[in-house]
C-alpha cells in the first residue's frame, strides 16, 4: 500500500474474523477531521514517522501505536507493508495489555466498549507523557544529553496534547435533581463529576417506541433537561435539615441545652447545607445526631459543556422474556444537527454499526471521507453531505449498537455531495 503519491481514499487494514470491532473503531478514529486530534497523534510519535519516508520504529505503548496505525489508514505516513504489518500487530497486543480488549482466541468484543477504554488509555498515555517532560524540566539546565530548549518544547507539545484532547473528547452534563417533598432544586455542573465522553440514548422513551426514530430528536430527549427519571431512596439536604431539626427540639423540651443549641444552628443554617452529611457540623458533641430523609427525587440532564466530537450509543438491546432482545427500529442520521444555540453546531463523520442478532454479529463502519482536509490545517472542512445508502449495506438496516461520530460545524455551510466520497468498509 506505500507509494509516492498517496491514495484519494483511506487505506483499508485487514479484517479477520472476531477482529471486525478493531478494524471499525480505528476506521471510525481516523475520519475526524479536526486538526487538534492529528496534532495530538503527531506530537506522541516524537518525531519517528516523517510524511513520504519508508522508515519505521516498532512503538509499543498505546498512544504511539494508535497514532502510526490512523496516520498510515489515512495515507500521512508511508510504510513498508511489513512495517505496516508490525505495527498494526503491535497496537493489538498494547489494546489487549492496556484495556484487555483482544479476539486473538475468537472473543467477541463490543465496539462502544473498545472505543472507551481505548480513549481512556490514550488519555493516560498522553498524560504519563506530560508528567516525564515535567521530570525532565527539573533536571539542571546544563545537561548535555538533554538540552533545556528540547525539554521545554516537549513540555509544551505533552501539555498541549493533554489540553486538546480534553477539548475533543470531554463534555460536562447538568445534572437536576428536584425533591418530591419539599421542592428543593439542585444542580450540579462538576466537570469531574459530570464528565463525559459518550453519551448513550435509550430508544425506549417512556416505554413507547416508534417505527423511525430521528437522532436529534432522541437526543433532546434524553439530554435537553425535558427527559425525567424518578429515582427513589436518595437523601433530601433540606428535608434532613428540617427533621433534624425537629428531633433536635423535641430532646431540647426534655431540658437538653446541646439540643436547644442544636435547633437554634439548624434553624438558622440548615436550608443552606447542600450536603445532608455536613449537617453534623451544625450539632455539637453531645446532641442528637441528624437524621438523614431518604425521599424520591426526580432527575434530568442536559448538556452543559459539550466537546469538539460528540459520540452518540445507541443502546438497542432491552430484556425479553427469552433473555436480551434487539430493537429492529431504524434511526435517521442527519447530516447537520444543532443541540443548543448556545452549544456547538454538528456533522456526522462516520458510524460504526453491528450487523447481526443480540448475540453474534459484525461491526462495520462507514465514514465520509474528505481528502487532504488534515493537511490543509483546516478548523471546519468546507462541506459535507450525508451519507447515503446504497448496495448490500443500509444505514437505515437494524443494528445493534452505533457509535455517532459528530464534529464542530459551522452553519450555514453549503452541502455539496461532490466534494465528499463515501466508502463502506
Amino acid at each position: 500500500m506505500a507509494g509516492s503519491s498517496p491514495s484519494p481514499l483511506p487505506r483499508a487494514l485487514a479484517n479477520p474474523g472476531q477482529w471486525c470491532w478493531f478494524n471499525a473503531v480505528l476506521q471510525a478514529l481516523a475520519s475526524i477531521n479536526d486538526p487538534r486530534w492529528w496534532a495530538i497523534l503527531r506530537s506522541v510519535l516524537d518525531g519517528s514517522h516523517e510524511e513520504g519516508t519508508g522508515s519505521c520504529e516498532a512503538a509499543e505503548d498505546l498512544p504511539a501505536c494508535l497514532a502510526s496505525v490512523l496516520l498510515y489508514i489515512n495515507n500521512e505516513i508511508a510504510l513498508e507493508p511489513d512495517c505496516a504489518n508490525s505495527v498494526v500487530c503491535n497496537l493489538a497486543k498494547a489494546i489487549a495489555e492496556e484495556c484487555g480488549l483482544s479476539s486473538a482466541c475468537g472473543e467477541q468484543q463490543d465496539a462502544h466498549e473498545a472505543f472507551i477504554q481505548i480513549l481512556e488509555a490514550m488519555h493516560a498515555g498522553l498524560q504519563k507523557r506530560q508528567l516525564n517532560a515535567i521530570l525532565l524540566l527539573q533536571r539542571p539546565a546544563w545537561d548535555p544529553l538533554h538540552p533545556w530548549l528540547v525539554r521545554t518544547a516537549s513540555w509544551a507539545r505533552a501539555t498541549a496534547a493533554c489540553r486538546w484532547f480534553q477539548e475533543l473528547w470531554q463534555g460536562t452534563l447538568e445534572e437536576r435533581r428536584v425533591c418530591s417533598a419539599c421542592g428543593l432544586v439542585k444542580v450540579d455542573v462538576c466537570s469531574s463529576r459530570q464528565a463525559f465522553r459518550c453519551l448513550s440514548l435509550d430508544m425506549l422513551q417512556g416505554g413507547q417506541l416508534s417505527f423511525s426514530i430521528d437522532l436529534a430528536s432522541l437526543l433532546h430527549q434524553s439530554y435537553g433537561g425535558k427527559g425525567v427519571e424518578e429515582i427513589e431512596g436518595l437523601v433530601c439536604s433540606r428535608c434532613s435539615a428540617r427533621a433534624s431539626r425537629q428531633r433536635c427540639w423535641q430532646e431540647s423540651l426534655r431540658g437538653s441545652l446541646l439540643a436547644q443549641q442544636a435547633c437554634r444552628r439548624l434553624g438558622a443554617f440548615g436550608d443552606a447545607i447542600q450536603e445532608a452529611e455536613h449537617l453534623s457540623l451544625l450539632c455539637p458533641a453531645g446532641s442528637p445526631e441528624p437524621v438523614l430523609r431518604r425521599t424520591t427525587h426526580f432527575r434530568s440532564f442536559r448538556i452543559h459543556k459539550a466537546p469538539a466530537i460528540l459520540t452518540l450509543h445507541l443502546r438497542r438491546l432491552i430484556h425479553g422474556p427469552w433473555g436480551l432482545v434487539r430493537l429492529p427500529n431504524p434511526v435517521r442520521c442527519p447530516a447537520a444537527m444543532l443541540l443548543d444555540k448556545a452549544l456547538h453546531s454538528y456533522a456526522l463523520a462516520s458510524v460504526v454499526s453491528h450487523l447481526g442478532t443480540a448475540n453474534q454479529g459484525h461491526f462495520i463502519a462507514h465514514r465520509a471521507w474528505h481528502p487532504h482536509a488534515q493537511t490543509e490545517k483546516q478548523a471546519v472542512p468546507k462541506s459535507y453531505t450525508p451519507l447515503v445508502t446504497s448496495g448490500k449495506v443500509d444505514l437505515w438496516c437494524p443494528v445493534l449498537a452505533s457509535l455517532r461520530f459528530l464534529r464542530s460545524w459551522r452553519a450555514g455551510c453549503p452541502l455539496r455531495e461532490s466534494e465528499v466520497q463515501r466508502r463502506t468498509w
